[in-house]
């Protein structure tokens, strides 16, 4: 609805000014941070948006929407008029950084909830207090999309990933734990940062017995006299880059041999049950043997040909082994080989992380010194600057793990069990046996005459060898090739067509306070919960 809004809105006002002036439109991109402090509940009480308008083309007048209130120029003297949603800015060739005040409901919810000793309570009553301390985060994403996968609609979320952290004295803390997170301890006090994406389970429509993907953090502690700093939050709707998303394409050459391989493997049942027939209806009739010898002996060649010949079952199950093998050694290396870009990318960044936050915390102490204000203003833009980007590489940097373990999560799925390849095995030997039975029986019924008292034994062995196949090669086929081509063709290729959607909803969510139709934005969240003392 708001998107509509949106388009509505600006399709007015570009109508307006083409009949009042004649102002050309040009794309601009829009920058979003909301900030938004929460009680200690986790309800947001005031949000304030600060906006950057890149102005590339150095205009002299840009466009602009806005629902935002008490707006106001933070970063030069460009003057601007408000008629409802629109702002006119008289940019004068320079980028249009303001802030103002929004009202409107968070797309990511927070509850938070307090227990001491197992039992809950309030924030206001648990300041002060000594015992194991249990504060649980549990964030909602709010914003719901019915989107098309696979010709079905469903519904998906907007993929936020949500990273919050804060820090605890280690004076009156200890044992200090997070889910879903990592904890740095310098001695005098932790610091925890943990992780969750909400909306994420639903989206993927993945089972919580496989996988549980995190909506909420807990944070344990025993303290002597509680006291919280502030818990900050932020949130980001980039997920995952879109090259990140090529082994899905990849994985289409998987679809299509998985595909042959299930045909495959039907044939080979359908033949060894045919075997096993043949067989039956050959032991029912050896009371006519003497009559039927030389028609007898026709069938065992055909036998013998259907086993050994050039496109007999010794030949399949050896093209199928290899068949099977080819394929699911493709689809790990395809992994693999990501896996190591991957990894690649995420030290590299987290290197440059490092030097982020090396930078940062120089700059702040230049900035204590620095007695000019203006001087001041300007090293905390930097700061300020630096600590965006170090946010991002972070967030990228989840992204990639996230990826990653998506990754590792599909390798072992489809890795070849210990029972598959005992079963392949079993069949190979199975038709091993058979292959010398049907080469002998070809042999002996040449010299039906002189062995007809022994046949019959000999022919019940073989029977019962054909039973033994029939029934293997029913057995790998549903408990082995069915399952990993109904794996491939399910579950992998459903979730790949998810997380592709997931992408086309990241990209689609550039906005929180109006953005004009045609215009490229992005928006991140910082929530800041109060601090208890």
């Amino acid at each position: 609805m708001k998107d509509k809004i949106s388009k509505i809105i600006a399709g007015t006002a570009l109508c307006s000014m083409i009949a009042t002036t004649s102002v050309p439109v040009f794309a601009y991109t829009k920058s979003e941070t909301v900030y938004s402090k929460l009680d200690n509940e986790g309800n947001a009480y005031k949000t304030i948006i600060t906006t950057h308008i890149e102005n590339s083309d150095n205009e002299q007048i840009i466009e602009d929407l806005s629902n935002l209130i008490n707006i106001e120029n933070t970063n030069g003297d460009e003057t601007f008029e408000k008629q409802d949603n629109k702002l006119v800015w008289q940019a004068n060739g320079n980028d249009i950084y303001y802030q103002g005040e929004s009202t409107q409901e968070l797309p990511v919810t927070c509850n938070i909830k307090y227990e001491l000793n197992g039992e809950e309570i309030s924030a206001k009553d648990i300041v002060g207090k000594s015992g194991n301390v249990k504060i649980t985060i549990e964030y909602t994403n709010k914003e719901a999309r019915e989107v098309t996968v696979n010709g079905r609609k469903t519904t998906m979320y907007i993929p936020f990933v949500v990273v919050a952290g804060t820090v605890f004295d280690n004076t009156n803390n200890k044992n200090i734990s997070i889910t879903n997170g990592k904890l740095v301890d310098d001695g005098s006090k932790t610091a925890l940062v943990g992780m969750a994406l909400p909306g994420l389970q639903e989206s993927l429509n993945i089972s919580k017995n496989e996988i549980d993907i995190p909506t909420s953090i807990e944070i344990t502690l025993d303290t002597t006299d509680f006291e919280q700093n502030s818990i900050i939050t932020y949130v980001t709707a980039k997920m995952v880059d879109l090259s990140d998303l090529e082994i899905f394409d990849k994985l289409d050459t998987v679809y299509a041999k998985a595909d042959t391989l299930k045909e495959s493997s039907k044939q080979i049942v359908d033949g060894a049950n045919k075997v096993n027939e043949g067989v039956g209806l050959l032991s029912s009739k050896l009371g006519a043997l003497p009559q039927s010898a030389v028609a007898l002996y026709n069938g065992a060649q055909e036998l013998n040909a259907g086993v050994n010949g050039e496109e007999g079952l010794v030949v399949g199950i050896s093209a199928l082994k290899q068949k099977l093998t080819d394929l699911i050694t493709t689809s790990i290396g395809m992994l693999q080989s990501n896996n190591k870009v991957l990894n690649s990318e995420i030290t590299t960044l987290t290197a440059e992380a490092g030097e982020l936050k090396k930078q940062i915390t120089k700059l702040t102490v230049l900035k204590t010194k620095l007695t000019d204000e203006a001087d001041k203003t300007a090293m905390q833009t930097t700061i300020d600057e630096l600590t965006t980007r170090a946010n991002g590489l972070t967030a990228r940097i989840t992204a990639l793990t996230k990826q990653e373990k998506t990754n590792e999560a599909v390798i072992s799925k489809i890795t070849p069990t210990e029972a598959s390849q005992t079963q392949i095995t079993a069949l190979e030997k199975g038709l091993q046996k058979i292959s010398v039975g049907t080469k002998a029986l070809e042999e002996n019924l040449a010299k039906l005459t002189n062995s007809t008292k022994e046949l019959p034994s000999s022919l019940q062995t073989l029977k019962n060898g054909t039973q033994s196949l029939a029934e293997g090669a029913t057995k790998f086929d549903t408990e082995g090739i069915q399952k990993v081509c109904n794996l491939i063709n399910g579950d992998v290729k459903t979730v790949s067509k998810r997380v592709e959607k997931l992408n086309e909803l990241s990209n689609e969510y550039n906005n929180f306070g109006m953005i004009s139709e045609g215009n490229s934005g992005e928006v991140k969240f910082v929530m800041i919960v109060d601090s208890l003392k």
